[in-house]
């Protein structure tokens, strides 16, 4: 658990935490706990994988999505992700015996491993450059696509949308299915818990209008990280950048993500954007938990009362 992020959701009770969801944040504490080791492997997680695994990839059984935005988006970054990562790990070790040598790598690789005990994390020692980029490249997609869509942008844009994703019931679910006299607003929370779940869920959509700091500025980290291979690992990085930009014009395009005679987008009733790399960061948002945590302290937006 990031420690600032603890601290401003988790860290007391009736906290931000407490007060938009249907369980405390010790009862979320304790089923993270328990849920992972049967659900958090390693490499079982991988992008494609874990797809498959949850039956929305290559299922076997019952029809294809009609419609599966995340994954033709994501398809786009996390290709661009693999082809960097492939030029910067083959140009910073040109055979794969270059691995055994670098004790730094091979000390993280022993110590997430055993250490650390990270589930079906690669073992060492690290002998394959192969292996090396999938490990970078799923490091790369959690911090940036997997925690957008789940706890930035989208979450705002469309999953922490009433009615259709309230944090929790206000009403006892019902008994029976599809009695005529429900009332979906009984379920819904009043004015004043609604404001603060939308607050909550505002605060972990940033909009990035500093380039720098968005996922098409992933790789680009100064001199540093090009100090090798004649220039190959910087032409790396700015096709990156430039894919990025591209795509990022196809998201925000009208005639791409626009509504069809129809109403629908891509056959939803919404338009996806969350995966924008011209605007969400390419890490977890420190920025936005420092922010929470200044305003929690002078008891402002976000607090109950």
């Amino acid at each position: 658990m990031r420690l600032i992020a603890n601290t401003i959701l988790f860290s007391f009770e009736g906290g931000l935490f407490d007060q938009s969801f249907a369980i405390t944040n010790l009862d979320v504490r304790q089923f993270a706990t328990e849920f992972y080791p049967f659900a958090s492997a390693f490499q079982p997680n991988f992008f494609h994988a874990n797809l498959t695994t949850r039956g929305l990839l290559n299922c076997t059984y019952g029809p294809a999505l009609k419609s599966f935005p995340f994954l033709s988006d994501a398809f786009v970054i996390h290709s661009s992700i693999t082809a960097f990562l492939t030029t910067f790990v083959t140009t910073y070790y040109p055979t794969p015996r270059l691995l055994a040598l670098d004790h730094e790598l091979q000390n993280w690789i022993s110590e997430a491993s055993l250490h650390a005990g990270v589930i079906d994390f690669p073992p060492a020692p690290l002998t394959s450059r192969t292996t090396l980029i999938s490990i970078l490249r799923h490091l790369a997609f959690l911090n940036s696509v997997a925690h957008n869509t789940l706890n930035g942008a989208e979450l705002f844009q469309v999953s922490g949308t009433l009615p259709l994703h309230p944090a929790e019931l206000y009403a006892p679910p019902p008994t029976a299915k599809g009695p005529s006299d429900v009332d979906i607003l009984s379920y819904l929370p009043l004015l004043k818990e609604t404001v603060e779940n939308i607050a909550l869920v505002a605060f972990f959509s940033p909009t990035f209008t500093d380039p720098k700091q968005t996922l098409a500025k992933m790789f680009d980290e100064g001199e540093e990280l090009f100090e090798k291979g004649e220039g190959r690992v910087r032409s790396a990085a700015r096709r990156f950048g430039e894919q990025m930009g591209a795509f990022s014009e196809v998201l925000r395009g009208r005639a791409e993500r626009g509504f069809d005679g129809g109403g629908l987008a891509g056959g939803m009733p919404f338009v996806w954007r969350a995966l924008d790399p011209g605007r969400v960061p390419f890490f977890l948002m420190f920025r936005v938990t420092t922010y929470l945590l200044t305003v929690g302290r002078r008891g402002g937006a976000g607090q109950s009362g």
